[in-house]
Order: C-alpha cells, then sequence, then structure tokens
C-alpha cells in the first residue's frame, strides 16, 4: 500500500522531542477546564490506539507517536476563550476567519489553538495541521490529521449516538496494522462528517466549507482505497 504525496511528507520531519511532549503535558492542566482536560486525555488515549493500527500499514515509526500526543493534547487549549479573547489571538496572529466563522469559538478555536500552541512550544508543521483541522477537517488530510480528528469525535466520553455508533463501526471493522485500518479510518470518518453535517442542518446552522471539502475528498479516497484493496486480494 502507497501513501499519497502530502502523507509521506508528513512523516519527513523531526517528530516531537520527548522533552517538548513532557513540558506540553505538564502544562496542559492551566489551560483547560477538569472536564475539557478529562476529554483531552481521552482524545490522546483514542488517537494513540488508533495509530497503533495504522501506523505499520505504511511503515511510520514509532517515534511519530509523539505528534500524535502532543497534537492532541494541545487540540482543545483555546476551547475555554471567550468569542472575543478568540477573535484578540485572530487578529494577533493574522489568522484567516471569516463570515460564520468569526461567530463561532467552535470553529475559531481549532485555528486560535494551533496557533497558539506554534508560538508557546514551537509545534511543527504536523502537529499545527492536525490541531487547526481537527474541528473542520479538510481535503486530502493526512494520516495524523485524520488520526485527531477521528479521536476528537469518537473518544469513550462521547454520549451522543452518532459518535458512539462511528467508534463501534471503526473497531468492528478495522484489523491491527492491516489495510482494513486505513479503509476503517476513512469510512468513519465519512460518517462522523456526515453526523457534524446532519446535526448542522438540524440546528440551521452554517456548514464550513472545509467540512464540506473534506467528506467529498474522503468519499472519493475511500473509493479509491477500496479499489486497490480488492486488486491486492
Amino acid at each position: 500500500m502507497t501513501m499519497n504525496k502530502e502523507s509521506i511528507n508528513a512523516f519527513d520531519h523531526e517528530p516531537t522531542s520527548p522533552e517538548l511532549l513532557c513540558r506540553i503535558r505538564s502544562e496542559i492542566p492551566s489551560f483547560l477546564t477538569e472536564k475539557r482536560l478529562s476529554h483531552t486525555l481521552f482524545v490522546e488515549k483514542e488517537a494513540l490506539t488508533l495509530a497503533k493500527y495504522c501506523f505499520l500499514v505504511y511503515n511510520v515509526p514509532e517515534e511519530y507517536s509523539r505528534d500524535v500526543s502532543a497534537a492532541a493534547l494541545l487540540h482543545d487549549i483555546t476551547k475555554k476563550l471567550t468569542l472575543g479573547e478568540q477573535l484578540t489571538l485572530v487578529e494577533k496572529y493574522g489568522i484567516e476567519a471569516v463570515g460564520h466563522q468569526r461567530k463561532s469559538v467552535e470553529l475559531l478555536h481549532s485555528k486560535t489553538a494551533a496557533f497558539l500552541a506554534k508560538d508557546r512550544y514551537g509545534i511543527n508543521d504536523v502537529v499545527f495541521s492536525a490541531v487547526y483541522n481537527h474541528t473542520t477537517g479538510k481535503e486530502n488530510m493526512n494520516l495524523i490529521d485524520k488520526i485527531i480528528f477521528l479521536a476528537d469525535y469518537i473518544e469513550p466520553s462521547r454520549k451522543h449516538e452518532n459518535c458512539i455508533q462511528t467508534r463501534e463501526f471503526f473497531y468492528a471493522n478495522a484489523v491491527p496494522c492491516d489495510i482494513s485500518a486505513i479503509c476503517a479510518l476513512d469510512k468513519a470518518i465519512i460518517k462522523s462528517l456526515d453526523g457534524t453535517i446532519s446535526h448542522l442542518i438540524e440546528k440551521g446552522a452554517a456548514i464550513d466549507v472545509s467540512t464540506v471539502l473534506a467528506r467529498n475528498y474522503m468519499l472519493s479516497a475511500s473509493e479509491e482505497k477500496e479499489f486497490e484493496h480488492g486488486k491486492e486480494k
């Protein structure tokens, strides 16, 4: 099984150092409420499990699991900030945010978290991307983007029916270190995006264009992987 160019490029950098990860872990509680800290630790545990299922399929070195941990720990570090505080960070870092994005802490926090983490910890571009895109997704996500995105959605404290069903779907269809894990990862992400889009429609809320593009890209990529998997059999 080959990886696309963006996925390959996700693993040609120096991974997060053990020292930096230790620093991040020690400082994370200061950014989060008790409930958000619990969620964050669940996300890290879930993401590391997903990584164990998927990394060996592409022969990804184990040290890149430190990027997974760093992104999971940092993904919500600005979630408790008010909308006004989010917008202050948007201006400070020159973050691109327009229209409905500027009215939503949910949409802004992933962007502001990525920039704050880059400023404070000097995180690498792969960790930055996973944090930045963990709420909406994007086209052509690399493997760590996908792992953080799905882990945030299916970690065990999530009680929404679609979150539970998506989690059950992944673990029912993924075999560790087998291409089935990658196919299940992609399909589970599609299910999570479908659930998010349905929820936003029910609320009458705007759907971020990145979410739509992510879903369409994932649908196409999932079909291609199934075709390749079929040929390999």
